[in-house]
């Protein structure tokens, strides 16, 4: 049984390439950003320069 209920959406401005990823709780949240950070760097050779947030509950 899967307790995704919560997600996180991640936008690219240049882009507007949107990425969304599902969560069982907000604890979640910092692991799966650094791992999208991580990935970033590793397949598009790029460098995340700024993070925003909408301080989403």
């Amino acid at each position: 049984m899967q307790c995704h209920k919560y997600f996180l959406t991640i936008m690219d401005d240049f882009t507007h390439f949107s990425w969304v990823f599902l969560m069982c709780s907000k604890v979640e949240t910092q692991s799966t950003l650094k791992n999208f950070i991580l990935h970033v760097k590793k397949q598009f050779n790029a460098k995340v320069k700024m993070v925003k947030s909408d301080n989403g509950s």
